[in-house]
């Protein structure tokens, strides 16, 4: 037995150190910079330094693919759409805020955005419509090779952040709380990497992996799941992922649950949870996933919460 958990252990350090570059300072490089600042309501507007857009809107229509939209500080009432490959970032996530005015969605990433980074930004109060299967979210992707880094995500009605058939994504150090249903919801989501963000007082799930699609080899790593009103993470029909070295802290709910992973439309019938911290194991074996006609267990859960840096 001893054996076999250091096999693990050196299979889990490669793991991390090939799926995990970024870092909270990632360097963004750009073939062109076009500027936003709320305090330029008179004009004129050409996206300069001297003369920024007023709307981040405006810059993003007027942007070609791999350009960066730098955002000054200021409050934006805005509906963001992005259709092209783009780096989005604020100047302080703390005070550059996209603010939807309870309308739609605050930022949409269509299926033409790939690779788009969304960095420093407070993204809040998106639209509440949920007819049709169809949410208003914080940010909703529907591209893959995404960044989303060192953001607030908060106070939106449904979901924080939407994922939808999308790939390798990264969705890391971002704080992730408040939202009325889910800190991230997904939908046939793979080959992705949820990292280092903190989620608290979610509504529902932190984290959900919806019953639909396949959502299989994707790592939720080092992340705290902590004070949130029903479940840390949720996993629905879905196996073959990997939740390796999170905290769970006082979810109200229950900390995680897994459902119906015998009938995974996947290869794999579990999903791989390893040396995570619980706030209420027992300390004396390994930790069973709560769920229905599911067999997935951490087996190394560790003895005290991890002190990470990120979602801070």
């Amino acid at each position: 037995m001893k054996n076999k958990y250091i096999i693990w252990s050196v299979i889990l350090v490669l793991l991390l150190s090939s799926i995990i570059p970024i870092t909270s300072s990632y360097e963004i490089s750009s073939s062109n910079v076009i500027y936003v600042d709320d305090d330029n309501t008179e004009g004129p507007w050409d996206g300069s330094q001297t003369f920024p857009f007023c709307h981040i809107q405006d810059a993003v229509d007027n942007a070609s693919s791999g350009d960066l939209v730098f955002v000054y500080d200021g409050f934006y009432i805005e509906n963001v759409f992005i259709d092209i490959k783009l780096t989005l970032q604020g100047i302080d996530k703390n005070t550059t805020i996209i603010d939807g005015n309870g309308i739609k969605d605050c930022v949409y990433l269509s299926s033409k955005a790939d690779g788009t980074i969304i960095k420093g930004f407070t993204i809040q109060h998106s639209g509440n419509n949920s007819g049709g299967g169809f949410f208003d979210e914080g940010i909703d992707i529907h591209a893959s090779n995404t960044i989303v880094t060192n953001n607030i995500i908060t106070d939106n009605p449904n979901n924080g952040i939407w994922l939808w058939c999308s790939t390798n994504n990264n969705i890391s150090y971002n704080i992730i709380k408040n939202n009325h249903r889910a800190g991230i919801e997904a939908n046939d989501l793979r080959y992705s990497t949820i990292y280092r963000n903190q989620f608290t007082k979610n509504y529902e799930w932190a984290v959900m992996f919806h019953i639909d699609g396949i959502s299989i080899d994707n790592y939720i790593i080092e992340n705290t799941f902590i004070n949130n009103d029903y479940k840390g993470m949720c996993l629905a029909r879905q196996s073959g992922n990997f939740i390796l070295r999170n905290n769970f802290i006082n979810n109200s709910g229950g900390h995680a649950r897994s459902d119906f992973t015998f009938l995974s439309r996947s290869s794999s019938y579990t999903n791989l949870w390893d040396e995570n911290y619980w706030d209420d194991w027992n300390h004396q074996r390994a930790r069973r996933i709560s769920g229905m006609l599911s067999f997935d267990i951490d087996w190394n859960p560790v003895d005290k919460p991890y002190q990470f840096n990120g979602g801070d």
